[in-house]
């Protein structure tokens, strides 16, 4: 989910820049070679840690400076004790992956809240942050019931 919509919305932007302004991630951030985060082992090579193979630097995607106009926002979504309050490296990670976007100049809104892994506590904050007031996502017009 969240780790191949990070990775997809690289390639999608340099294809159509104007369509792709935001990603959401949730429970998945970004794990960089040598970081020291504990992560399962990666499903296509179970030999090693995700983002620790030979060949890897990165998991899912290595992180990019995308200064076009719209830009691309990273929803950062996690929880302290993800995927437990022992070692939440998943957690960490959406950490790392904040750090890394603003380091390059892109824009990121982060939500930390208290639960596990994969615990959402709002949809509605997701697509507002990923709508990020431009109405692409969302209706501008209030809704009166």
């Amino acid at each position: 989910g969240s780790a191949f919509g990070q990775y997809i919305t690289s390639c999608l932007k340099r294809s159509w820049p104007a369509n792709i302004s935001a990603f959401a991630t949730h429970s998945t951030g970004l794990k960089v070679k040598g970081d020291g985060l504990n992560w399962p082992a990666d499903i296509f090579n179970p030999g090693h840690i995700s983002g620790e193979c030979p060949q890897c630097q990165y998991f899912p995607a290595k992180p990019h400076a995308h200064t076009d106009s719209l830009g691309v926002k990273a929803c950062i979504f996690n929880n302290f004790a993800d995927p437990n309050e022992r070692d939440p490296y998943f957690y960490k990670s959406s950490q790392a992956l904040a750090r890394a976007w603003w380091a390059l100049g892109n824009r990121a809104e982060t939500h930390y809240a208290c639960g596990g892994h994969c615990e959402i506590h709002s949809f509605a904050d997701i697509v507002t942050c990923l709508d990020d007031g431009t109405g692409r996502l969302k209706s501008s017009e209030e809704v009166v019931v």
